[in-house]
């Protein structure tokens, strides 16, 4: 969805039983017109379960989510009263987290980049378990897929490690991303940051704050693209700037980046990922 009244249509015509909203951030701001318009167009699925009188599972520690989901029937996850209580052992390179649960404490190793996949983990667990999946099963699931979407991706070419993140972007995947990224111990870390589309009036306020987050010294190099950088008032040397993904290819094919991890990233029009041929 990108417009309002969108999820409400779509719900008509599956007609679930149960709802999820894993999160509510500042993504297609430009169609939604605001914040308030997509919160108010994510409720829409929780007003048709409620209405059809299902179920819905929520994140017990989102606020919003809770105040959203009040007077609806609905399972709680990422609660102490959840069926699995999750803890993060290490995100480096791939996230492992450490499980209590009816079958006992267990290490859950998945090949997802990230921290904040956790919560994701503790979703679909719980969702497994409301629906009497064995957790061996939910285990080897979990622990066999293989992110293949640009989504949460760890690409190793010759020269580099990728984390590929670049189906998509908005300002909180932007951020838990590059907060992610800076935390890896590697030495030489490369940002390659693609514009986040569909911001409409906040665009140029929301690029702002993502060159200021990426201007510290964390990185060995970084790369910003899209036209939306170029009307920004601050625009620092340290950073690189290009127009579009072509014309940073151009400059790849004369600088070689090698022995670094690299962080790929943007919204889905920028097509980010074509630079792994060039990493």
């Amino acid at each position: 969805a990108n417009h309002p009244k969108e999820i409400g249509e779509l719900a008509a015509i599956a007609e679930p039983d149960y709802g999820i909203i894993t999160n509510i951030g500042k993504a297609h701001l430009e169609g939604f017109g605001g914040l308030e318009g997509v919160i108010k167009t994510k409720k829409e699925l929780y007003d048709f379960v409620q209405e059809t009188e299902g179920k819905v599972f929520v994140n017990a520690q989102d606020e919003l989510l809770m105040n959203l989901s009040a007077g609806i029937e609905r399972i709680l996850y990422n609660d102490e009263l959840s069926s699995f209580e999750l803890s993060v052992i290490n995100a480096i390179p791939t996230l492992n987290v450490a499980i209590k649960g009816k079958s006992g404490d267990d290490e859950l190793k998945t090949q997802l980049a990230g921290e904040y996949n956790a919560i994701n983990l503790a979703v679909a667990l719980e969702v497994g378990d409301y629906f009497d999946v064995p957790y061996s099963d939910m285990k080897s699931a979990l622990e066999a897929y293989e992110p293949s979407n640009n989504r949460s991706q760890i690409v190793k070419t010759e020269k580099n490690t990728v984390v590929l993140d670049a189906y998509n972007a908005n300002p909180a995947s932007m951020a838990v991303a590059i907060a992610n990224f800076k935390n890896l111990p590697d030495k030489n870390k490369v940002l390659m940051l693609g514009a986040m589309k569909e911001m409409g009036a906040y665009s140029k306020a929301e690029h702002q704050n993502l060159v200021d987050l990426v201007d510290v010294d964390d990185f060995t190099e970084k790369y910003l693209v899209g036209e939306e950088f170029k009307v920004l008032d601050t625009k620092p040397e340290s950073i690189n700037f290009f127009s579009n993904t072509e014309d940073l290819k151009t400059y790849l094919n004369q600088k070689t980046i090698s022995g670094s991890t690299v962080l790929v990233k943007g919204s889905r029009s920028m097509k980010m990922e074509t630079l792994i041929d060039f990493l």
